[in-house]
């Protein structure tokens, strides 16, 4: 990713994605079907615009991801071979930031993803897809960062994406998520920084023809280190 101030308050940046994708599924409940997807890369684009004013600690920045496609050469039930197209959905990005005080950051986002013209489709499924979310998804965020002293600083936010799917298929058995994380960045220099963060999820219910899914739950954590220059 690179970036370009136009102005003190407008940037504009953008960069190359490359991904690596390869699948690997087995429902033995549905006539044994085994498939193999051998990796492919695929490439893609991130184009984006922030308006800013620093010494406000305000920022407002909207980031476009590109659609991403792979081939994949696939072995089903062990013995098929076929051809496999899949398409990593776009995705539009809204993020802002603006401080309450000198010590505290109001934070929040919204990503829109495609999903609905996303799935996995090998020739030989017995029953056409192996995911197929129906809907697009939007996640939302919502946070505050307070500074503890000049070097560390501690987040707390909120995160809530609305179902998308209608039905729960072999390889989803969720749609939609409430969730609240933490996190914490330790600035090791003027230009290098340390965060992690740690979150937990509780997932939505949902139910379709391969049964029903309640009660269930995620989390993930998170370690990023960032340079600046």
């Amino acid at each position: 990713m690179l970036g370009y101030n136009v102005t003190d308050r407008i940037v504009v940046f953008g960069g190359g994605v490359a991904q690596n994708t390869n699948v690997i599924a087995s429902t033995p409940y549905i006539a044994g079907y085994t498939a193999t997807m051998a990796g492919d890369v695929g490439y893609g684009y991130v184009l984006g615009a922030a308006y800013q004013i620093p010494d406000r600690d305000l920022r407002v920045a909207l980031t476009y991801h590109s659609e991403i496609d792979t081939t994949h050469d696939t072995l089903e039930f062990v013995f098929l071979s076929s051809t496999t197209n899949i398409t990593t959905p776009q995705s539009v990005n809204l993020e802002f930031q603006a401080g309450l005080n000198t010590k505290t950051l109001l934070f929040g986002a919204a990503r829109w993803v495609d999903w609905s013209k996303f799935n996995i489709r090998p020739a030989n499924y017995p029953l056409g897809t192996l995911f197929y979310p129906n809907h697009d998804s939007i996640t939302y965020t919502l946070g505050i960062e307070r500074k503890v002293s000049d070097r560390l600083a501690l987040e707390v936010a909120l995160n809530y994406e609305q179902g998308y799917l209608t039905n729960a298929n072999a390889l989803l058995p969720n749609s939609g998520f409430w969730g609240i994380g933490f996190g914490a960045t330790y600035n090791i220099s003027d230009n290098t920084a340390i965060s992690g963060r740690i979150e937990y999820q509780a997932l939505d219910d949902v139910s379709g023809p391969f049964g029903s899914f309640t009660n269930n739950h995620a989390g993930s954590i998170g370690i990023k280190i960032a340079h600046t220059f």
